[in-house]
């Protein structure tokens, strides 16, 4: 088949707007993940056994800021709290910085982490304007029997638009531990 003049012209016209439609497709979907706030956990140890603070690393989209308003657990396994693989716990409450900068808790503050899920709304801390980084902190707790290796939260965020809306984050972190080591030699 032989392509006339006419029918080379729209064929290359239509490439040309499909190539378009693909440029700015890329460029409003780059556009609208920009805005979109990056949630991170960074667990850290404490004195107490089986108790970390967690640091939820919260980095506003360039538009709008956002607040915490909760932080729970994404897998509940029992109906009880006692007998949960992990607890939450408010970290105003039992954290505290030691002399050397390090954090602490006492081991009776840790054993008081109850909760599957809690406010953090109501924490000053929990803002982040936009364009900017935030860090919201819990306390994580593992029960005496529990053998979780791994923490999922679920995070919701606020926008602080004219018509608030609410977003669901997950997010995953290893339970730092000192492993098991060997040292193998003569």
């Amino acid at each position: 088949m032989d392509w006339t003049r006419p029918e080379v012209i729209s064929a290359a016209a239509l490439a040309v707007s499909g190539l378009s439609f693909a440029v700015s497709a890329f460029t409003a979907w780059r556009a609208v993940a920009a805005d979109r706030p990056r949630v991170w956990l960074v667990l850290e140890p404490t004195e107490a056994p089986d108790c970390w603070v967690g640091n939820i690393h919260v980095q506003s989209g360039s538009r709008v800021g956002v607040t915490g308003h909760s932080v729970r657990l994404a897998r509940i396994s029992v109906a009880s709290a006692r007998n949960q693989s992990l607890l939450l716990g408010p970290s105003r409450r039992v954290i505290w910085i030691g002399e050397d900068g390090g954090t602490r808790i006492s081991s009776d503050d840790a054993e008081q982490c109850s909760a599957l899920k809690i406010p953090v709304h109501e924490d000053p801390t929990s803002m982040v304007p936009r364009g900017e980084h935030g860090v919201i902190r819990v306390v994580v707790y593992r029960p005496a029997l529990s053998r979780s290796e791994s923490v999922t939260l679920v995070v919701t965020l606020q926008s602080l638009s004219g018509r608030p809306s609410y977003r669901d984050h997950t997010i995953h972190s290893d339970i730092p531990g000192s492993g098991i080591g060997f040292v193998l030699g003569r």
